[in-house]
C-alpha cells in the first residue's frame, strides 16, 4: 500500500475558492485546523447541501466510532474496530451523496489509518492491464449493489471527460457468474491503488465521492472520527467567503 501526500492537496478550509479549485482538479481536498463539531459543519456549509443519515446526530455528522448498539442493529463494521474495505459511500443508492467530508476528532492509539484510491487512477490501470474487465463494468447494469441490488455500471462517463466510480468489496455486491472474473480484475485494480495516511487531529479530507473511494485499516482503542455526506453547492456559499476575507485581516492586523 502506497503512502498518500497529504500535503499535495491540503488547502485552506476556509477559503472556499482554494477547496473548489482542488476538488474540481484532483477530486480532494485536504485541510486541518477542524478542532470541533461547529468548525466541520461551517467549513462544510459553503460546499454541500448536507444529506441526513440514519446514523446522524442532529447536526447531520455521523460519529464513527466502536458502537456495539450500532453494530447490532446492522449499521455494519464501520462502527467495529475491524479495517474497512475501500468503497463508495452509499453505493446502494440511485443517487449516491457526491461529497464526504471526513475529520478526525480523535486517533486511535495504534492502527487506523485511512485509507484512500484515486478511481480515475484505477480506470487507467484497467484501460491498460485489462480493457476487457472495463468494457464489462462499463455496462448500464453491470453490477448490483446492497441488500436491494441496485444495478449500476462501476464505471460511469457522467459528462463528456467525466468518469465516476461505484464500488464495494463485500457481500452485498451482485454479478452475474460470467462477469465475475472482470470484478476480480478490479479488485486487484483498487488493492494496487490504496494510499494510506494517519490522519491526525483536526485533519481531514474533502472528497468527490463518485471520484475517490475510502476505508481504513483495522485499529485498538477508541477512535473517533466525523463524517458528513452531501450534494454538491456550486458556486460556494458567500458567507464562507466573509468568514475566510476577515481571518485574513486578522492575520494582517
Amino acid at each position: 500500500m502506497l503512502d498518500f501526500d497529504f500535503e499535495v492537496f491540503r488547502v485552506d478550509p476556509w477559503d472556499p475558492s482554494a477547496v473548489t479549485t482542488a476538488l474540481r482538479t484532483h477530486g480532494i481536498a485536504t485541510v486541518e485546523g477542524i478542532v470541533d463539531r461547529d468548525d466541520l459543519t461551517t467549513a462544510a456549509a459553503a460546499h454541500m447541501r448536507t444529506r441526513t443519515h440514519r446514523d446522524a446526530e442532529l447536526d447531520s455528522i455521523t460519529d464513527i466510532r466502536p458502537d456495539t448498539r450500532l453494530q447490532a442493529q446492522a449499521a455494519g463494521i464501520g462502527f467495529s474496530r475491524e479495517g474497512v474495505a475501500p468503497h463508495t459511500e452509499g453505493t446502494s443508492l440511485p443517487r449516491p451523496p457526491q461529497l464526504l467530508f471526513l475529520v478526525c476528532a480523535r486517533p486511535a492509539p495504534r492502527g487506523g489509518e485511512t485509507i484512500l484510491v484515486n478511481g480515475d487512477a484505477v480506470r487507467r490501470d484497467l484501460a491498460t492491464t485489462d480493457p476487457g474487465a472495463l468494457a464489462v463494468l462499463s455496462r448500464p447494469e453491470a453490477v448490483g449493489f446492497g441488500i436491494a441490488g441496485q444495478r449500476a455500471p462501476v464505471f460511469e462517463e457522467t459528462t463528456p471527460g467525466s468518469i465516476t466510480l461505484r464500488y464495494r468489496d463485500d457481500d452485498l455486491v451482485h454479478l452475474e457468474p460470467a462477469d465475475r472474473w472482470a470484478w476480480e480484475r478490479l479488485r486487484a485494480a483498487v488493492a494496487r491503488r490504496q494510499q494510506r495516511y494517519m490522519l491526525r487531529q483536526g485533519q481531514g479530507v474533502l472528497v468527490d465521492n463518485m471520484r475517490w473511494l475510502h476505508g481504513r485499516t483495522g485499529f485498538n482503542g477508541e477512535r473517533l472520527m466525523y463524517r458528513l455526506i452531501g450534494d454538491r453547492l456550486d458556486p460556494p456559499e458567500s458567507a464562507l467567503q466573509a468568514i475566510h476575507t476577515a481571518r485574513q485581516s486578522v492575520k494582517r492586523a
